[in-house]
């Protein structure tokens, strides 16, 4: 995230995914011993400020857009075609192999209650469809926030945050895919230490509270590692 002023952030993403299958009983076409990691599809985006309290109980409000570019290697055939039962192929991969917008709200609230509450929302959804057919369903994000406002430990910040996504199931060549789409909510807890006054290293981690979807899907515990920097402080924060 990049300040260009008082108002308004760019923002790039390149995640960085990685999948581990293992003990696959029976090796077939479409399921062995694997791993696939790489950089996943870039996105792009900006980020206005519509309000920003930066001293003291206050309020904040952004709004953001981002597209995301079909950069990683994505499908290279259909994995539920007829085909696909004589060729090795992967039902995990990097990229979609399309192009995707998404539409961001973020609502922030300080005052003198001990935790920060945000909520968030984001609506995502493809605006093409891939070479070989294939368009995922639009997403709905919707996630509460409570953030500590004084460490409980020096520069340890305690964040939880709860977060309910809708899917609709994802298309192949105008046929809904099996196995996708449904509700899902998740629950993470996250520890942000402050290391200075510009930088801060995030630890989290995720699981599954409940869920309702369509097929058999996966659906485990998640963790991520993070380091933040500001650069400029009067255009980022």
């Amino acid at each position: 995230m990049y300040g260009v002023n008082n108002k308004l952030n760019l923002i790039i993403s390149a995640p960085y995914k990685s999948w581990h299958q293992y003990n696959v009983e029976h090796e077939d076409s479409h399921h062995r011993n694997e791993t696939i990691s790489g950089f996943g599809d870039i996105s792009l985006g900006l980020r206005t400020i519509l309000q920003n309290s930066r001293v003291g109980p206050g309020h904040r409000v952004y709004l953001d857009i981002r597209v995301f570019l079909p950069t990683a290697p994505g499908y290279e055939i259909n994995p539920f075609s007829d085909s696909a039962d004589e060729i090795p192929h992967e039902h995990f991969v990097l990229g979609t192999g399309q192009y995707s917008t998404a539409l961001g709200f973020e609502y922030w609230v300080r005052s003198e209650f001990p935790w920060i509450l945000g909520l968030s929302t984001q609506f995502k959804t493809a605006i093409n469809t891939s070479d070989i057919g294939y368009k995922p369903g639009q997403l709905f994000r919707e996630e509460l926030h409570l953030i500590r406002q004084k460490p409980f430990l020096k520069s340890f910040f305690p964040y939880f945050k709860l977060s309910l996504r809708q899917e609709v199931a994802d298309m192949w060549e105008g046929d809904k895919a099996p196995n996708s789409g449904g509700k899902f909510l998740d629950g993470f807890a996250q520890l942000d230490i402050e290391l200075n006054e510009s930088s801060s290293l995030i630890l989290a981690v995720g699981t599954p509270l409940w869920q309702s979807v369509s097929g058999s899907q996966l659906n485990g515990i998640n963790g991520s590692i993070s380091y933040r920097i500001t650069i400029d402080q009067a255009g980022t924060d």
